[in-house]
């Protein structure tokens, strides 16, 4: 085969992987017409432009019917999927109260609308089956320039930005109480020697109370704004750092105990001494016999030794857990799990266990770290083989700019298509013939709207696709998503 060839095959082949990607992009914007037609029948139903409402509506439940989902009309104004509920309104308002009833039956039986708006529904469905098809409405017609005056109503977006802002303020007040918490434990003398020899905890004490002021701010952005999201960000900062005063607060009290039992661990019993009483004769002449101290015997000095062999080890354990790891498979849950528990067993060994439960609770202490050492060890390695996966398939997507064009032209906004065009510049052959494809077609929708009177409009679109070599690229206009009138006239300029 030669080179030529082969690279004629590599362009067919990541032209195909390329197009596959974008198709993509182009399914995703078909399957939320649904949620564009509704947008324009809440635009039609505050305007009370009843025959649009209709045609919108019926749109809307072509595309998906089923109810319930929220739907963003814009900025923060959000309004339940209820299709057939508005249709069933339009049609009441325009006088067939057949038509009307059927609407609302089927959105009833669909058991999304609720309170008020279920309510209405049945008192208007009931004023429909006393008189069928009697009452009209004329349909309001707005005067050229008028603006028109939208019914009132409660924006859904203020209501979820209230109860984002009572969920983050609960949150910040638990955090705050954490971390009053924690400075009682910081001020309390048994403990002040624990943060002395520790730098760690005043270190990550800090960095907790500079997370809870960003938590804050954060909040008082979100509510000023109104932004749900930044809100959620608070309550999101403001539960990291609760998480990490309580730890604190755990590790600091665990050592203090420890650290006692230690001590204890090491004071010998008192001094037995033998009391001799007093002689009645004449005054001895040799001195009292010496003090003989309790002597430990050899099962005693080797409980010791495990004991703070054990104690060292478990320090290291816990020090590993300390450390920040990625990743949430099972195995890794699973291993620090099981080595949290093992920590909680030697916590609780007193000084009256055996050597054999010491050996036992050593061995488990060694099998468990060991454990969860191999199961970070895999995380890390299958968090890396993601990353570069990810970067890989971030490398095969569109350029951004043209993922915008083509959501701009299949929601029919051509003019926008061809301004964010306009301002790219791709390397990419495929990029560049993918991004002329739109830029025509999109030239070609507005001359066909506007009646086939701006040949202007024809002509750049012409000039666009008769410009480029298309025999570089295995790209085409596909009759999924372009109209059979401008794959003609591709076809025709492309010659």
């Amino acid at each position: 085969m030669s080179s030529l060839q082969a690279s004629g095959g590599r362009r067919r082949r990541l032209a195909l992987t390329w197009l596959v990607a974008l198709g993509a992009t182009f399914a995703d914007i078909a399957i939320a017409d649904h949620k564009q037609s509704f947008r324009e029948g809440i635009e039609a139903f505050d305007q009370k432009n009843w025959s649009n409402v209709v045609h919108s509506m019926q749109e809307a439940i072509a595309q998906n019917p089923q109810a319930g989902e929220r739907v963003k009309l814009y900025g923060v104004r959000f309004q339940t999927y209820l299709p057939y509920y508005y249709l069933g309104l339009a049609q009441f308002h325009l006088g067939d109260c057949t038509a009307a009833i059927e609407a609302w039956n089927a959105s009833e039986q669909q058991a999304a609308v609720a309170g008020k708006l279920l309510k209405d529904l049945k008192a208007k469905r009931g004023e429909c089956e006393q008189q069928p098809d009697v009452f009209v409405e004329k349909e309001a017609e707005t005067p050229a320039g008028a603006e028109v005056e939208k019914e009132a109503e409660t924006p859904a977006g203020e209501e979820i930005v209230i109860a984002a802002v009572g969920r983050a303020t609960g949150q910040l007040e638990s955090s705050a109480a954490a971390a009053e918490e924690l400075a009682r434990l910081r001020a309390d003398p048994e403990l002040a020697s624990v943060f002395e020899a520790d730098p760690d905890l005043a270190r990550e004490e800090s960095e907790a109370g500079e997370q809870l002021s960003q938590a804050r701010e954060r909040l008082a952005v979100g509510r000023e704004a109104g932004d749900a999201v930044v809100v959620e960000e608070a309550g999101d900062l403001a539960s990291r750092a609760e998480d990490r005063f309580r730890d604190i607060s755990r590790r600091a009290t665990a050592r203090r105990d420890e650290l006692v039992r230690m001590a204890e661990a090491e004071v010998p019993e008192e001094s037995q001494v033998e009391v001799m009483p007093p002689p009645t004769l004449p005054p001895p002449t040799l001195p009292p016999p010496p003090v003989v101290p309790q002597v430990l015997d050899a099962e005693e000095i080797e409980r010791r030794g495990l004991r703070i062999d054990l104690e060292r080890r478990a320090e290291s354990a816990r020090r590993l857990l300390d450390r920040p790891v990625g990743g949430s498979e099972i195995s890794l849950r699973e291993s620090r799990n099981a080595l949290e528990a093992i920590l909680a067993d030697i916590r609780r060994v007193g000084s009256e266990s055996s050597s054999e439960d010491l050996e036992t609770l050593r061995g488990r202490l060694l099998r468990g770290t060991d454990a969860y050492e191999a199961a970070v060890e895999q995380s890390s390695a299958t968090i890396e083989t993601a990353e570069q996966q990810g970067a890989e398939t971030a490398r095969a997507q569109p350029p951004s700019e043209l993922r915008s064009a083509a959501t701009a032209f299949f929601g029919a906004d051509y003019l926008e298509t061809i301004s964010i065009l306009e301002k790219a510049s791709f390397v990419e052959p495929k990029a560049e013939a993918t991004g002329r494809l739109l830029s025509a077609a999109s030239r070609y929708s507005l001359y066909l709207q506007g009646g086939r009177k701006d040949e202007t409009l024809r002509q750049l679109a012409r000039t666009t696709i008769a410009s480029f070599r298309w025999s570089d690229v295995a790209i085409r206009p596909d009759a999924k998503w372009f109209s059979p009138a401008f794959i003609r006239f591709f076809e025709s300029a492309a010659r």
